[in-house]
């Protein structure tokens, strides 16, 4: 049974530890075509900032982290997440979106009505996971909004952007949550 919690800056190294490397590791062989080798999405002193803001959830088979997504608000109505990982021998148990899924209770429970998300892609060439995750969010009622370069997301992140190893495009998804 999978079990979803707010991450706290008092967890246990070890739940902490377990829940970076799902996520390094995912983004490394996601992101590969598009970052190169050895990508790191964040470091783990900028995760733990984020633990300690309350705006990480882990997933729990049994008591050990499986998962994990950040989420936060975004404007007065309006929440977001990303940062979404599954340890990936546990693929197709529903960990992904049980932790969506608790994204968006605790976005409406906040007084949100909408959540968005991106999704960063290859824009000359398609990659199968990012196809996957595009499917896989419209199955969860998202629907796509638009497209933008990298530096029209993140303007100030210019030194990031040098080390794209091709041209990329966030496409941004919105679902109007009940």
């Amino acid at each position: 049974m999978i079990t979803i919690e707010l991450a706290q800056a008092n967890l246990s190294d070890e739940d902490i530890n377990q829940a970076y490397g799902i996520l390094i590791d995912a983004y490394a062989v996601t992101e590969i075509q598009i970052w190169g080798e050895n990508y790191f999405r964040i470091s783990k002193e900028e995760y733990r900032e984020l633990i300690a803001k309350n705006e990480v959830a882990f997933a729990k088979i049994d008591n050990r982290v499986v998962g994990c997504i950040h989420f936060h608000k975004k404007g007065a109505k309006t929440y977001t997440f990303g940062l979404l990982a599954a340890d990936f021998s546990k693929k197709g148990q529903g960990i992904g979106r049980a932790l969506v899924g608790y994204a968006e209770e605790k976005a409406l429970l906040d007084g949100a009505d909408k959540m968005v998300l991106v999704i960063l892609r290859a824009k000359d060439f398609d990659i199968d996971n990012k196809i996957f995750l595009k499917e896989w969010y419209e199955r969860m009622g998202y629907q796509y909004v638009s497209s933008q370069t990298f530096l029209e997301i993140e303007p100030a992140r210019i030194e990031k952007s040098k080390k794209l190893i091709t041209p990329v495009l966030f496409d941004a998804y919105t679902k109007v949550l009940p």
